[in-house]
């Protein structure tokens, strides 16, 4: 009577072999399958870090800006030149936002293209430990748009006060990323 209970317990122990290695194998892709799906998310987080950190050089290019056409002593539109552009009189097929060689800037550019002083850069993205990044500074060029710079009827409702003319002006501005390859363009359009 011994004899088949032997047999039997030798033909377990190898029943429990096989499905220990299968529910190995089950475990080990969930694992991966884990692992990868974070590794995406991770990508993902790190591209949309890089799109933001590029916003906000472009946003902060865009306010330098506003600031210096709401300085006292305003840019030479009329020269077309140095970042400082009128629309009736520019070359609008070298002014434009999609043209690569209008957001390359050198240091003797005093308004546009964020260029400050010599060997001064208007913002360049930090590396979040006090370093900058390699990548280019965020650069802008400014348009006025002489057309539009008109006293427009009803802008005041006193028959007794005078109708006060608004420049229009836009405002381009690109800010990169930590990669060189993200960019962000920004169009402001403003009135002063």
């Amino acid at each position: 009577m011994n004899k088949p209970t032997h047999t039997v317990r030798a033909r377990q122990q190898g029943v429990v072999l096989v499905i220990s290695l299968l529910m190995l194998l089950v475990l080990t892709v969930l694992g991966l399958a884990a692992t990868r799906s974070t590794a995406l998310e991770e990508r993902m987080t790190a591209n949309q870090n890089d799109k933001e950190v590029a916003f906000e050089s472009a946003e902060a290019a865009v306010r330098y800006g506003e600031g210096l056409l709401s300085a006292a002593s305003q840019p030479n539109f009329s020269a077309n030149a140095n970042g400082a552009y009128d629309m009736s009189t520019m070359d609008k097929t070298v002014v434009y936002w999609n043209n690569s060689n209008i957001w390359t800037g050198t240091a003797s550019e005093p308004y546009g293209n964020g260029v400050i002083s010599a060997g001064q850069n208007l913002i360049v993205a930090g590396n979040g430990d006090g370093s900058v990044t390699s990548n280019q500074p965020a650069r802008y060029y400014l348009v006025f748009n002489s057309s539009a710079s008109t006293t427009a009827a009803g802008s005041t409702l006193s028959t007794d006060q005078t109708f006060v003319p608004k420049n229009v002006y836009y405002i381009y501005a690109r800010g990169f990323g930590m990669t060189p390859n993200t960019t962000v363009t920004l169009e402001v359009v403003d009135e002063f």
